[in-house]
């Protein structure tokens, strides 16, 4: 953990010599120092080491509006740059639920962000300060995030905060923040990494669903797989960003394996207008998701044998609680690769065979395939790799 005014960069970019820490600032998803320059007297915000600011700090003249960017990060630069430039005067409201009295040192989690993985990839470091017993626990979340916040905590408090305005820089926010701080026998700040190790969280923790158990492949015929929709990135191969493509192009897969499945179960989960689909096709999408359709949405992916989509955040969800994946990643993407993926399971055999990585522009056809490829194969291969030498008696020690 940090404390709230540690500094990621200890010297001044403009003169070298030594900053000095005056205080921390969090006016929305940045954990901010406030930093003196002890040689040329320029007054700064630095990233404290959370998020992404434990790989690319970034250092802000508080006079000028100019970033000094050592890492060689433009995206987090400008997202810096920007929101102190357009810096707002409203104050985004923040509700403050207690689940239970605060009696250990307390640690902030800040999961404020402007893109949902994001937001979601902070949550889950919530987990290991759980188990630990030593802290309590307290969530800063969107109200999108809210449902997800595991029991134990301490303390939720939600900012009022649309994931489009998510970069937005309120000093209103950040005086209320510190308010709220003021009331706690001290404090740290969770380093939050972006993308936490899956050996310090349990997915059920937050989602309260059990994920797919792969004895399931064993009995029944029937198999369930499901389509994760978005509008803003598509698979048409034909026809990038075109929603309609994507629909014809979802309809040709689910057709193709219908053909490979006789029994298939198929639905369509994620943002969107529902419609359009074979009829025999279960649309689940909504335009504007509520708690129960999110939760509905979770009981179909730990359902699934297998959740289809393109990369990116909606992707982390069914990754972690469905039998297999097929993840389609657009060019452009590859820097990206396994950053919207939560693996269901631990045998890295296993895993290979269940989670695959294609091109988006793949065929409909094709991908029908190999999806049924999967389905229709995996119970073979599961008991080919059941074997250990431990099972053998005539191993001796």
């Amino acid at each position: 953990m940090i404390a709230p005014d540690r500094l990621a960069v200890e010297t001044c970019p403009e003169c070298g010599a030594r900053l000095l820490a005056t205080g921390w600032h969090m006016p929305g998803m940045r954990m901010l120092a406030r930093a003196l320059c002890t040689g040329c007297g320029r007054d700064y915000f630095v990233d404290l080491p959370a998020g992404q600011g434990l790989h690319s700090p970034m250092i802000l003249d508080r006079a000028t509006g100019k970033v000094h960017d050592r890492s060689g990060v433009p995206w987090f630069a400008d997202w810096l740059r920007d929101s102190y430039r357009d810096r707002t005067s409203v104050t985004p409201a923040l509700t403050v639920d207690r689940h239970a009295p605060l009696t250990r040192p307390a640690v902030l989690i800040n999961c404020l962000d402007t893109l949902y993985g994001h937001a979601l990839l902070k949550l889950f470091n919530a987990q290991q300060y759980l188990d630990s017993g030593a802290f309590d626990v307290i969530a800063i979340v969107q109200p999108f995030l809210a449902g997800l916040v595991p029991e134990g905590v301490a303390e939720t408090w939600r900012v009022d905060l649309p994931l489009r305005h998510g970069k937005c820089w309120s000093d209103g926010l950040a005086d209320a923040v510190a308010a709220e701080c003021a009331r706690l026998d001290g404090f740290r700040i969770a380093p939050v990494h972006p993308h936490p190790h899956p050996s310090i969280f349990s997915i059920e923790r937050f989602s309260r669903t059990r994920p797919f158990e792969t004895a399931r492949w064993h009995s029944g015929s029937e198999k369930a797989v499901t389509f994760i929709w978005r509008d803003d990135r598509t698979w048409s191969p034909r026809g990038r960003l075109m929603p309609r493509g994507q629909t014809k192009t979802v309809a040709t897969f689910f057709d193709a394996l219908r053909a490979e499945q006789p029994g298939l179960d198929a639905a369509v989960v994620g943002l969107g207008n529902p419609g359009g689909l074979p009829r025999w096709v279960k649309d689940m999408r909504s335009p504007q998701p509520s708690e129960s359709v999110e939760r509905e949405w979770l009981r179909r992916y730990a359902d699934s044998h297998a959740v289809v989509g393109i990369h990116g955040s909606n992707m982390i969800l069914p990754s972690a609680h469905a039998g297999s994946v097929f993840e389609l990643l657009p060019d452009g993407r590859q820097g990206n690769f396994l950053q919207a993926m939560v693996f269901n399971g631990t045998d890295p055999r296993d895993l290979f065979f269940r989670y695959r990585f294609l091109p988006d522009d793949i065929a409909p056809d094709r991908l029908a395939r190999l999806v049924a490829f999967v389905l229709a194969r995996y119970p073979d291969f599961d008991r080919l790799m059941a074997f250990k030498s431990s099972h053998d008696p005539d191993v001796r020690a």
